[in-house]
């Protein structure tokens, strides 16, 4: 028996349906989150620039967003951790 979603897909049920959906769901939240990392380069760079140390906060931060396929809720429930300011 197969299971049609809304778009015309075909599935063998609709939990593999439901897997399609978080697989995608999970890439998109993947890519935002390396776009953020990847936005915070700069204070890593500027650190080792000038010899000093990555401030605690941005170091935190970026650690949340490095662990944030391993939260609860991933990828449909969660939260992007606040940027130090």
């Amino acid at each position: 028996m197969t299971h049609t979603a809304q778009d015309g897909q075909h599935y063998s049920s609709e939990e593999e349906e439901l897997e399609v959906i978080n697989a995608g769901t999970a890439l998109i939240a993947r890519e935002q989150r390396n776009l953020l990392l990847s936005q915070s380069d700069w204070i890593v760079v500027k650190s080792q620039e000038e010899g000093t140390t990555v401030p605690t906060p941005w170091v935190e931060y970026r650690n949340a967003l490095r662990n944030l396929p391993s939260a609860e809720g991933w990828p449909l429930t969660f939260e992007y951790p606040t940027k130090p300011s």
